[in-house]
């Protein structure tokens, strides 16, 4: 069975109102890298105003040390923040 991927456009989240997407994004320290990341999420949610509602971002961070969390919590109260004590890998 081949999967097929839509391409950018072709989805309507009218046409599909139960479509939900959870974009995880596992972190430890590095904020510069998860702070790009998150900009770029932002950016092509932007393209897809009409599916935008349709995804939650998870941040999965895994006892960071450098202060991602709190900016996380900060600038994007939004995002649903998971706190690990630095075991998960």
């Amino acid at each position: 069975m081949a999967t097929v991927l839509a391409e950018p456009g072709e989805v309507d989240a009218r046409a599909a109102p139960g479509l939900r997407v959870a974009v995880l994004i596992p972190i430890h320290n590095g904020w510069s890298y998860t702070q790009n990341t998150l900009a770029w999420l932002e950016q092509s949610l932007a393209r897809g105003q009409h599916l935008r509602h349709n995804v939650a971002v998870v941040v999965i961070d895994d006892g960071s040390t450098d202060g991602s969390a709190e900016f996380i919590r900060t600038l994007h109260p939004e995002i649903h923040l998971l706190h690990a004590e630095g075991s998960l890998w």
